[in-house]
């Protein structure tokens, strides 16, 4: 199995992070899941799997991990609890599905997004590699889910894409950050002042939003 994963900094706010046996499966059931929907067969049976799913068992996943196959059950259980994973078992065998499994691995799931690329966009795109475009549009997709909607709408979405591969690598999880904010702030939430995606990201006008306790109006500052 090759590829890789992105691991982000809120496992460490979840419930079980100091359980180092706990954060030690979840990590591991993050690695062994399929990153693509497939059929195989097992025990004689075609078995579809879903992204973010596998196929397990307790003797594998000690064998594995080195934990004991009684604290493997005990563990599996904390996580379908919290909401990580859910398992689903018959008599051959365990599917552990994990949740929200997009946060932490997009891979070529970008080829499912529709978005329309401007063609004056197309010199930054060459300059990346595979794993750049990859990790942008991981963080252009949480952007776009959380950023907060105009009567019903976002505009622009190749305009903010273009915008948002320009900036730099090492900022793109506190303009996802700064988006949370500025959704979550009093006046957007009462549908005042609502900026298009790509009015938000121009201009550096995101990093404006990247302290949670900020305090200022749109009428302050103009929009």
């Amino acid at each position: 199995m090759t590829g890789w994963i992105k691991l982000h900094r809120k496992l460490t706010q979840t419930s079980f992070y100091k359980n180092s046996q706990t954060v030690h499966l979840a990590i591991h059931l993050l690695l062994k899941a399929n990153h693509s929907d497939m059929k195989i067969i097992f025990n004689n049976e075609e078995v579809s799997i879903k992204r973010g799913s596998l196929i397990t068992g307790r003797h594998a996943l000690s064998r594995e991990t080195g934990i004991h196959e009684s604290t493997i059950y005990r563990k599996l259980k904390v996580l379908e609890k919290v909401g990580f994973s859910h398992i689903k078992s018959n008599n051959k065998y365990s599917m552990i599905t994990i949740y929200n499994y997009d946060a932490y691995n997009c891979i070529n799931y970008q080829g499912k997004q529709h978005i329309e690329q401007p063609a004056n966009n197309q010199r930054t795109q060459t300059r990346m590699n595979k794993n750049d475009k990859n990790i942008y549009m991981c963080h252009f997709n949480e952007f776009w889910k959380v950023y907060p909607s105009r009567h019903g709408k976002k505009l622009g979405k190749g305009k903010s894409l273009e915008t948002f591969m320009k900036i730099r690598s090492e900022e793109l999880e506190n303009v996802v950050r700064a988006a949370k904010n500025y959704a979550e702030s009093k006046d957007v939430q009462n549908g005042i002042g609502i900026r298009d995606p790509k009015r938000f990201l121009k201009n550096d006008y995101w990093k404006e939003w990247i302290d949670a306790g900020r305090t200022k109006r749109f009428d302050e500052i103009g929009h």
